[in-house]
């Protein structure tokens, strides 16, 4: 999964807010990613071979909605699975080919498609695509991480491959701040590295004394945002005690601002109107989180993964694989 980036610039913490209405999208199919562009929404859904374990590429569609939820535009697309926008268009990543293709948001027609592969196969399967698994847009870049540790930069101006980076980390989430590009790095914590430098920096994160397990990174409200688990094995061998942490950065330094306890189900995260939005897997809440360690718990369905925000609505994935308008207003 991979977190979506809004907004920049210190402010001070927005007031708590309500949940006016949840709303059950109809689209067809199931919700494979969803950005937005322009006040509008994304969406990308999956209607035949949706399972990863199938052979087949996936078959779906790329539909725009209005900020109100009412799509305006369907076209069927084939391996698409991850999206984001920037450059003022939409890119759309394909898994099987390893493919990312720019997307003209007027016509929903692909306009450009840059080619990720490796010189050899790099796992046992033989296969040598990237298999993009993450992608984002930041400085001016497109990020696309596959789940082998790799992050591609690509052009969105040339639509041309700058760089490959090798990072060691299977984590697929990737954002940029502070001049710098920031990686998930599992155990390790987070890494970043500058542009042009294939050098990969890290920033340790810990809970009560044990390593924090990044798996989504996000920058917003001048902060970056790292959302991962920490398990403490001293507790149990056979069943040790898990928890959620949040983790704040400096996106200048890498010194940690702020950190929260979580559900260990706590999965999604989505960041902007001055914080950071978490799904919590098994209870029926999203947790609002806010700088100078704030924190809201917002009714929601049960394994609600939020996806993407506009002014006035979060918009959620369910469990289901159904898109959720979440409409919410200050308190």
């Amino acid at each position: 999964m991979i977190a979506r980036d809004s907004g920049s610039g210190h402010a001070p913490a927005p007031p708590l807010v309500t949940v006016e209405a949840v709303e059950q999208l109809h689209l067809g199919g199931t919700v494979q990613d969803t950005t937005t562009l322009a006040g509008g929404v994304w969406v990308l859904t999956c209607r035949r071979h949706c399972s990863q374990a199938s052979s087949a590429a996936p078959v779906g569609e790329l539909i725009e909605l209005t900020a109100t939820g009412r799509p305006i535009l369907r076209r069927p697309v084939t391996d698409a699975t991850i999206l984001t926008s920037g450059a003022g268009v939409i890119w759309v990543a394909h898994f099987h080919t390893g493919a990312v293709s720019r997307v003209d948001p007027r016509t929903g027609r692909t306009t450009a498609t840059t080619h990720l592969r490796f010189a050899r196969p790099i796992t046992t399967s033989g296969r040598p695509g990237f298999e993009p698994s993450g992608i984002s847009f930041g400085a001016g870049r497109l990020w696309v991480s596959s789940p082998f540790g790799y992050v591609a930069e690509i052009n969105p101006l040339t639509t041309r491959l700058e760089r490959i980076v090798f990072t060691s980390s299977e984590v697929t989430s990737a954002t940029t701040a502070g001049g710098l590009t920031w990686i998930a790095d599992e155990l390790a914590g987070v890494g970043t590295f500058a542009p042009g430098s294939n050098r990969v920096a890290v920033h340790p994160i810990s809970w009560a004394g044990e390593p924090v397990d990044v798996q989504t990174i996000a920058y917003g409200a001048g902060l970056v945002w790292a959302l991962g688990a920490e398990t403490d094995s001293l507790t149990s061998m056979t069943d040790p005690t898990t928890v959620g942490v949040l983790t704040t950065l400096d996106p200048r330094t890498g010194r940690i601002i702020d950190q929260w306890q979580l559900s260990p189900a706590a999965a999604a995260m989505v960041v902007g109107h001055g914080g950071a939005y978490v799904g919590d897997g098994s209870h029926g809440h999203l947790v609002r989180l806010t700088p100078q360690h704030g924190s809201q718990l917002l009714p929601g369905p049960k394994a609600v993964m939020p996806s993407a925000l506009t002014p006035g609505a979060v918009w959620a994935i369910n469990r289901d694989g159904q898109l959720l308008r979440i409409s919410v207003a200050d308190g």
